[in-house]
């Protein structure tokens, strides 16, 4: 039986491949997950699936450590459905919206630019119904559906009231502040990331370091203000100083990379690199006044000035080793000669050296066993 349902498998494989090139043919774009899923879907309705319990499975069901999750009992309810279709129905099996022509809107973060296709083709992948309630559209009134730029695809006129929100992938590709029309549901979920530190710059696309100037700063005094709160956290005499610090979110100091769409407005603006160059500027002064701050500080071993001491904000001038994270100047540090390095390495061979294996320690038993050895006199 296995065997008969595997071979019905590749027998849909091949049928998939043949349709895939249909389609191709016809529309000339490749066919997206979720109609290749509702296709499988409409080749498998047609068979009769065996049963869980026919199956011959490597380990049975009592030898396994916890029994089957049962498959979940509900019906899927059709858009064209009417709101009272289910009135007189007798079961009480739970519902879920959508079908195989139509499915709601899932909560999704979209980091790149939805590209430009024409309506009837999108609208044709959409089965000519509308992407947030499913209703089906008449050819002649296709022109009333809405485009909504963040998710890429056509509302009703009730799904899509032409709130203007900033869409993030326009943001992070182009640098691209313009308001553009989104859906009901796109802006509700836009409104709900607005504050939230979700993008990675270095990570989505760290060319826009190059195109925005700005950006460079930005990140460049996030990093000055972690390393300055981990000094001003130690000294006594600048607790209001950490506790600005501390007011900024924790995601400006903490991750350097990360910003929401608010973040990205406010460089837009220049208001985060006001914010952070005041309180940068109070942190600084103060370290460079302070005694106890000045012993923080580190003496590059590669010069030995002694008269200049570093630390690690001072970004243009200074540099961090991988490895121990010791201080030096830009101009002295040699990497892979970094000196603490040298030391902890040395220190580590020492250890290993002092240190005997448990292979060559006597065990406990041995010496137990071990009996003292009398002379003649103590007999």
């Amino acid at each position: 039986m296995v065997s008969s349902f595997y071979a019905d498998i590749v027998r849909t494989n091949t049928v998939m491949v043949e349709w895939q090139s249909s389609i191709l043919e016809s529309t000339g774009s490749y066919v997206s997950a979720e109609s290749v899923a509702i296709s499988l879907l409409k080749k498998f309705s047609e068979k009769q699936l065996p049963k869980a319990s026919d199956l011959e499975w490597l380990v049975s069901e009592q030898d396994a450590p916890q029994a089957l999750l049962p498959l979940p009992d509900s019906y899927p309810i059709s858009p064209d459905d009417g709101e009272n279709s289910d009135l007189f129905r007798t079961t009480k099996r739970p519902r879920i919206r959508g079908n195989l022509e139509w499915a709601p809107p899932r909560a999704q973060i979209i980091f790149n630019i939805q590209p430009y296709r024409k309506r009837n083709v999108i609208l044709a992948k959409q089965n000519d119904r509308c992407a947030g309630c499913g209703m089906k559209v008449e050819p002649g009134y296709v022109k009333r559906f809405r485009y909504c730029e963040y998710l890429g695809k056509y509302f009703c006129q009730c799904c899509h009231t032409n709130s203007l929100c900033y869409i993030p992938g326009r943001i992070l590709q182009k640098w691209d502040f313009t308001r553009y029309a989104v859906s009901n549901f796109s802006r509700d979920l836009l409104t709900k990331l607005f504050d939230n530190p979700l993008f990675n710059l270095e990570d989505v696309n760290p060319g826009l370091y190059r195109k925005v100037g700005s950006l460079t700063g930005v990140r460049d005094l996030r990093t000055q203000l972690h390393h300055l709160g981990n000094l001003l956290r130690i000294c006594k005499s600048a607790n209001r100083l950490y506790e600005d610090i501390q007011r900024l979110p924790s995601h400006w100091t903490d991750e350097s990379q990360l910003y929401s769409v608010a973040d990205l407005l406010k460089v837009k603006s220049g208001e985060m690199q006001h914010i952070l160059r005041d309180v940068f500027g109070r942190a600084s002064g103060h370290v460079t006044s302070c005694e106890f701050c000045h012993g923080m500080g580190f003496i590059c071993e590669f010069c030995n000035n002694a008269k200049d001491v570093i630390f690690p904000y001072q970004l243009n001038k200074v540099t961090l080793c991988d490895g121990c994270r010791a201080c030096y100047h830009k101009t002295c540090f040699v990497p892979e000669k970094c000196p603490k390095c040298a030391r902890l390495e040395a220190r580590r061979q020492r250890l290993l050296m002092v240190t005997p294996s448990p292979e060559h320690e006597p065990s406990r038993q041995n010496n137990d066993n071990i009996k003292p050895i009398l002379s003649e006199g103590d007999s």
